[in-house]
């Protein structure tokens, strides 16, 4: 409901248009020549019940039915207890008279057990953390082994990489590949720092470019060795 103010103005919006307009309320005496219309209060017409005259030979009718619904629901009934009968089991003299096989006859072969292996002592259960961890480092080792194993077999035999750099290669491949290999066991003794470290490193593996690796072979080895690559954790 739209709020008149002290000057009695009203805004009002024009639907068709969506233009709003300011509109100035007269005092309400000027409103007493306009008629009024009282609203009629219209009743419906009552309904009249007209009754049936009685009908003896109906009435007669509907009892004949009644008595025949009734007798077939009787025999229906009577039906299906004797069908019950028919279909019962033997009398019990009949049924000790057959003797059953001996017990030890029913009885099956007896069931092999199969010898389980002890479970091992060194077995540890790990938290859903530390799978869910596993799970997704396994998803960032995998390109990373696929780009350093053709670059660490090629720098090791190459000349042109100087001995100290083949040293440096040497520790942290032989570190990240027991790392990969024994991640799930190393997993439980991981820090969450740990965690970080050895994250941000996998990604600046990957942002290292691979591409021309025979020709660019001492360029790759040199922005790997700035990277200072360390994987030995969680021993």
């Amino acid at each position: 409901m739209p709020k008149i103010s002290k000057d009695r103005k009203v805004i009002a919006k024009q639907e068709p248009l969506g233009i709003y307009e300011c509109i100035l309320l007269r005092p309400s005496h000027e409103y007493k020549h306009v008629p009024s219309f009282p609203r009629k209060r219209v009743n419906a017409a009552p309904v009249r019940v007209i009754p049936r005259p009685f009908d003896l030979e109906r009435a007669r009718q509907a009892d004949k039915d009644i008595a025949q619904l009734a007798e077939r629901a009787r025999l229906l009934k009577e039906i299906r207890r004797l069908e019950r009968i028919a279909q019962a089991s033997p009398p019990l003299i009949d049924r000790i008279s057959d003797p059953s096989r001996p017990l030890i006859e029913r009885l099956q072969a007896p069931v092999q057990i199969p010898e389980h292996k002890p479970v091992p002592k060194d077995l540890h259960m790990l938290k859903h953390k530390v799978v869910d961890r596993i799970r997704e480092f396994e998803r960032l080792f995998r390109p990373t082994v696929e780009r350093l194993s053709p670059f660490v077999k090629k720098a090791l035999e190459d000349d042109r990489i100087s001995k100290d750099a083949k040293d440096d290669i040497r520790l942290w491949g032989t570190e990240f590949n027991e790392l990969y290999t024994n991640l799930e066991k190393r997993a439980r003794k991981l820090t969450n720092k740990e965690w970080r470290i050895i994250k941000r490193q996998l990604k600046a593996v990957g942002q290292v470019s691979f591409k021309n690796l025979n020709e660019r072979l001492p360029e790759i080895c040199d922005e790997l060795n700035a990277l200072k690559l360390e994987f030995n954790y969680g021993i």
